[in-house]
């Protein structure tokens, strides 16, 4: 699936496990059936590491992306 961003609906500062970064919320549309999407994606940014989360939803924006939300806090290094 490929999504079309056509708006950044909020960009945050986080922590997770004491690694900084950033939390965004983007708005678009499937490319492929036209259908709206939601993306969630966090950056963290460790030394010369990088850590990337993401997830999308089509439907129930609030609450998947609330769910998606409480997955990726739950990182922690080993």
């Amino acid at each position: 699936m490929t999504i079309e961003i056509s708006k950044i609906e909020s960009t945050q500062q986080i922590t997770i496990d004491n690694i900084s970064g950033y939390e965004i919320i983007a708005i678009g549309k499937d490319k492929k059936t036209g259908n709206p999407e939601k993306s969630y994606q966090v950056i963290l940014f460790s030394d010369s590491l990088y850590y990337i989360f993401y997830g999308s939803t089509n439907q129930d924006f609030d609450n998947n992306i609330n769910e998606l939300k409480k997955a990726v806090k739950t990182f922690n290094r080993k």
